[in-house]
């Protein structure tokens, strides 16, 4: 009797943690910067919360039909080139009594690069002209003092450009060379009228 009631809680253990119907937790939207490659698998194990990995198995798909029916799952999960807002479904299965269940996120990458920036080179001082995007910096990443559009550069320096849309950012960085303007005293001529005509 006593063999058969501590069995009893050894089975009730294991129904628990190897029967239970599966669920999809929830996930974070995945969003990146100037790269269009993701890696969904982040999301793996928010997505199991605290069941046991050992009988489940993700997938990833491109469709609530596909994730129902289980079928062209996502086979690069790691490295996945995505659309911009892009819905990915992914499907949580009970290895042991094939229950599923489904969550969603959503993939997007965007690109904030601008063109890069000549050097200048100027007599005695530059005005800073207006941008298109960004500010300008006396440091990388928006560091330093921050220039606005007039300021005169009157020494040699680099001059950064930081440019941030929500989480995205992206700099540049040119160098003004500044030189002195000095006058040069004219060298006297002298030249020979050959003919006469009393024109040089």
């Amino acid at each position: 009797m006593k063999l058969k009631l501590l069995f009893l809680p050894i089975l009730l253990f294991g129904w628990l943690n190897g029967f239970s119907q599966a669920t999809a937790y929830p996930v974070n939207d995945i969003n990146q910067c100037n790269n269009e490659v993701f890696n969904l698998t982040v999301n793996t194990l928010l997505a199991l919360g605290n069941q046991n990995p050992q009988n489940f198995t993700i997938t990833y798909h491109e469709s609530m039909a596909e994730a129902t029916n289980n079928i062209n799952a996502i086979t690069s999960s790691q490295s996945y080139i995505g659309g911009q807002n892009q819905e990915i479904y992914l499907r949580v299965t009970n290895m042991l009594d094939n229950s599923f269940d489904i969550t969603s996120f959503t993939i997007t990458w965007q690109s904030i690069g601008f063109p890069s920036h000549p050097n200048i080179s100027a007599c005695d001082s530059y005005e800073l002209p207006a941008l298109a995007n960004g500010e300008y910096h006396t440091g990388p990443g928006g560091t330093g003092t921050m220039l606005v559009v007039g300021d005169l550069v009157t020494a040699t320096q680099t001059v950064y450009i930081y440019y941030q849309v929500g989480e995205c950012s992206a700099d540049d960085s040119f160098t003004i060379t500044i030189g002195t303007l000095f006058a040069v005293a004219p060298t006297p001529m002298q030249a020979c009228d050959n003919d006469g005509d009393g024109i040089i």
